[in-house]
């Protein structure tokens, strides 16, 4: 465990980024992500291409692999299963799912996204936390916003390793809290040895009794949506299988609105490793962790000779306004075979 947490994990130094509603009166949005430019609700001129060109800056610099790796994204209306039992909930999703589909590259790739908007109002993908081109950014202050039955090309090398997301950045609040959002892997060159890799996103849902999304408030708007629905990867009982004398990373991401939550699982250690998407110095130990709005957490889980059901445990935090927090399903559970 000491030798595998050692090892280098990732290559790079940057500011991290967070997710958290901000007040925006005189552009009319309420609603913003910090480590996202605000912009959501601005509509600039860009050239006829759709993206303002800039040259590549000299902290962009990476040594290409010569490798590209293609995906193709659709953001489109779905009905997908939230809640445990009863009515599909309508959602805007990638592909028909949410989490959309997890996208992974390595350090120097060329990633290219074949996107199509098929929902009914523009949108754009922002790819949070990587360090590209503004004309790739996904931000209506640089790009054209993709506009119903539109398509565009994004295309862009990766510089860093580390564990990012994709999300809108146009309606940003609402289309993200519809199931708009995915994983976005970035691997070392030499990547370190784990058994596994996951990749887990809370979120909180505010359903009505037909399991339909809530109309938000204006204060839902100003403050931020919360919701007691919680989920993890969109499901309420979540099960996931391991074996005994296993390291496994599991990397954690908080897709919420403006929901806290405090994350752990019974019987086990958390050894943290890095967060949004930069290693920490030294790793270290704790029992819960608590993870903000768009923060991501990279965790080493170690079964040791642990064998049973353990339950997966996701607290959100209480608001403001003292209203109680939910908790994810308590048949999520954390199964450890000892064979």
């Amino acid at each position: 465990m000491a030798a595998l947490l050692n090892r280098p994990i990732l290559h790079h130094s940057r500011a991290s980024s967070g997710l958290m509603p901000l007040v925006a009166l005189l552009s009319g949005l309420f609603a913003v992500m910090s480590g996202c430019s605000s912009t959501d609700a601005v509509e600039v001129v860009a050239n006829p291409a759709g993206h303002v060109g800039e040259p590549t800056p000299p902290f962009l610099a990476v040594t290409p692999t010569g490798k590209t790796v293609t995906y193709d994204l659709v953001a489109q209306p779905a009905a997908i299963q939230v809640a445990h039992s009863g009515a599909k909930t309508q959602a805007w999703t990638f592909n028909g799912q949410t989490p959309g589909p997890t996208l992974r590259a390595t350090v120097g790739d060329t990633v290219v996204i074949n996107f199509k908007n098929e929902l009914p109002e523009p949108t754009t993908i922002h790819w949070h936390g990587l360090r590209i081109r503004n004309a790739m950014d996904g931000v209506p202050v640089v790009m054209k916003p993709i506009q119903p039955g539109a398509s565009f090309r994004y295309e862009f090398v990766v510089p860093d390793a580390g564990s990012f997301w994709y999300h809108p950045h146009m309606n940003t609040a609402h289309q993200v809290e519809r199931g708009l959002y995915g994983a976005f892997v970035v691997d070392e060159t030499t990547k370190p040895t784990f058994h596994a890799d996951d990749y887990w996103v809370i979120d909180d849902w505010h359903l009505d009794a037909q399991n339909q999304h809530v109309t938000a408030s204006v204060s839902d708007d100003f403050w931020g949506r919360r919701g007691p629905l919680i989920t993890l990867n969109t499901s309420t009982d979540l099960k996931v299988a391991v074996a005994a004398k296993q390291v496994r990373r599991v990397r954690l991401l908080n897709g919420s609105n403006s929901s806290i939550f405090v994350f752990k699982i019974a019987g086990h250690k958390l050894t943290l490793i890095a967060k949004d998407g930069v290693p920490v110095m030294t790793p270290w130990t704790v029992d819960s962790l608590r993870i903000a709005p768009g923060e991501r957490w990279d965790i080493a889980l170690q079964t040791d000779q642990l064998s049973g059901s353990f339950a997966i445990d996701v607290q959100q935090q209480n608001n403001r306004f003292g209203q109680a927090g939910g908790t994810v399903g308590a048949s999520t559970q954390w199964t450890v075979n000892s064979k």
